[in-house]
């Protein structure tokens, strides 16, 4: 006996059984349902296909998206770097890529360098007074500095009781390290905060612009502008106080 869809043989039984005569198939049913399923089979690959045709539309719009903004970055670098803005930033990260190697307060010394161009004493006495709270934390007694390599201590025509550094290339304020011993020390250092002899003598044997290697330790001030430095305005020279623990020739 042909059934309509989704009527099953359990199902006509039973009817037979509890009202004593046959299950007949009804046509409208059949033909209904199969209409139905027909109705949602389209519905369905066509749901299919608009999703797919949408996925593929989403993907060429996110590339499309992409490659603008991968070009607008390159062309506003290109722009950057040609442009004095471009320069100045290039400049700034040069500056910091230094400071890093060679361990500096950057911002310290980028405030005590504009202080120095400030016409408003008050503007100028704000970024000295910043830039002494970074350089009180950045050079606290004890820490321990060292040169190697690419990065050396350089003997001073000068200043003969303090070293400069390789690659410092600020014109101000002026980087140096000053060393201590008996025949020259200032006052309020303490004696154990001296130098020994022994890398005096090898201070000795050097020749103004040579390159030393080395480690040197903050040392206290108490009569600085700082824990551990002194800063002029008027010559735009920043000066920390150290001992030497080790230094020789490369």
């Amino acid at each position: 006996m042909t059934r309509p869809f989704g009527i099953r043989n359990s199902d006509c039984a039973g009817f037979s059984r509890s009202h004593g005569r046959p299950c007949v198939p009804v046509p409208w049913l059949a033909a209904t349902s199969v209409r139905a399923m027909c109705v949602a089979v389209v519905i369905l690959c066509g749901s299919t296909a608009w999703a797919d045709k949408r996925v593929e539309e989403t993907s060429v719009e996110e590339t499309a998206l992409e490659e603008t903004a991968l070009e607008e970055t390159a062309v506003g670098e290109a722009a950057l770097g040609d442009g004095p803005v471009g320069k100045a930033a290039a400049g700034h990260a040069s500056a910091r890529k230094a400071a890093a190697q060679l361990d500096l307060p950057e911002d310290a010394l980028t405030l005590l360098a504009q202080s120095l161009r400030d016409s408003c004493a008050i503007c100028a006495e704000k970024n000295r007074k910043n830039a002494f709270s970074e350089l009180d934390e950045f050079y606290a007694p004890g820490r321990l500095l060292t040169m190697a390599g690419d990065t050396r201590f350089e003997v001073l025509s000068d200043k003969p009781n303090e070293l400069g550094l390789l690659g410092y290339e600020r014109q101000s304020p002026v980087l140096t390290f000053r060393f201590h011993h008996p025949a020259a020390r200032l006052v309020g250092v303490e004696e154990r905060d001296e130098t020994e002899d022994v890398w005096l003598k090898e201070l000795a044997s050097a020749s103004p612009g040579d390159l030393l290697e080395g480690t040197i330790e903050v040392i206290p001030y108490p009569y600085g502008d700082g824990v551990s430095y002194l800063f002029s305005p008027s010559e735009g020279h920043l000066q920390v106080q150290c001992r030497i623990l080790e230094i020789s020739a490369p």
